[in-house]
């Protein structure tokens, strides 16, 4: 005899008996086998339900672990010699593929990063998780020796290339603040320029080379930026101007300059909350992406 073995969820199996005596089956046989049927599914699923749950909380223990290496980056003020730096990084999963970090580097020098990779989540996280290494190494190989921001791509091009999957790849833009001269040296590896922001007029920051990992022989160059007292220098990732409204509209580097329109008095905190609460309105508080925005404002320096 054979009989189904399911519950409300549907069918798991069957469940065959034999009995070499030969006789007849009643309804109350066939309803009591049923019923052993139906418990032996349930406890086949509950087994399942709870050897998947094992599966998640140890996935989301080792998330944890992750987003813990990285939760020092979210949120940074810091004031330097000429220059008040704000950031603010969120991720759309428990981890995200936004790299954002500021560095001193010396007495002299602060270097600033902001990168995007692709994918989300996990993809993303291994791609900027190498990215960050690779970085990390360049500056410690030689120590005295920093080498330029276009080095630092290249060096981080390769790694890429010869680690990461074909498929995936990271927009970076690194640049060094010389905290004596003023001057910002930064080289843009097809990330979205930044805004430069110098008495009430705009400019776009263009990129110098391309993509992350995707040819190993790839070529990057420098360029300078003055940053005097009360300029702007705004970075983000593509996760701020490519945001949607309800309406399917993007926010755009217009939503941005809109955010600006009369508070460019404040720190840079103060600047980079007004512009996020610009972008939270127009998104309607949606988590959307991975975001990341960062402030860097010329200040006077103190005698």
């Amino acid at each position: 005899m054979c009989v189904r073995a399911g519950s409300e969820w549907g069918p798991v199996g069957t469940l065959w008996l034999y009995d070499r005596r030969q006789r007849d089956i009643g309804d109350k046989e066939v309803q009591l086998l049923l019923g052993f049927g139906s418990q032996i599914a349930d406890t086949f699923e509950r087994i399942v339900l709870y050897s998947e749950r094992e599966e998640r909380q140890k996935l989301v223990r080792e998330l944890d672990v992750v987003a813990s290496v990285t939760a020092e980056f979210c949120d940074i003020a810091e004031r330097f010699p000429g220059c008040d730096i704000a950031v603010r990084n969120r991720s759309r999963c428990e981890v995200g593929g936004d790299l954002c970090d500021v560095v001193r580097l010396d007495d002299k020098r602060t270097m600033v990063m902001v990168g995007d990779g692709s994918g989300d989540s996990i993809p993303a996280a291994i791609v900027m998780t190498a990215a960050r290494g690779a970085l990390q190494a360049s500056l410690e190989s030689n120590p005295g020796q920093i080498p330029s921001p276009d080095q630092m791509l290249s060096i981080v091009n390769r790694a890429l290339f010869h680690v990461t999957a074909c498929q995936q790849f990271l927009t970076l833009i690194v640049g060094v603040y010389d905290h004596e001269t003023g001057v910002f040296t930064y080289s843009n590896a097809g990330h979205p320029p930044p805004l430069y922001v110098r008495n009430g007029e705009v400019r776009s920051l263009e990129s110098q080379g391309m993509l992350l990992g995707v040819v190993e022989a790839a070529d990057y160059t420098c360029a300078t930026l003055p940053i005097g007292p009360d300029d702007l220098l705004v970075l983000f990732s593509d996760g701020i101007v490519e945001a949607r409204s309800e309406s399917k509209e993007m926010f755009c580097n217009a939503g941005i300059l809109t955010a600006l329109e009369g508070h460019t008095d404040g720190t840079a905190s103060e600047i980079l909350e007004n512009i996020w609460t610009q972008y939270e309105a127009h998104t309607g508080g949606r988590n959307l992406d991975d975001r990341t925005l960062v402030i860097m404002k010329g200040i006077a320096n103190e005698e």
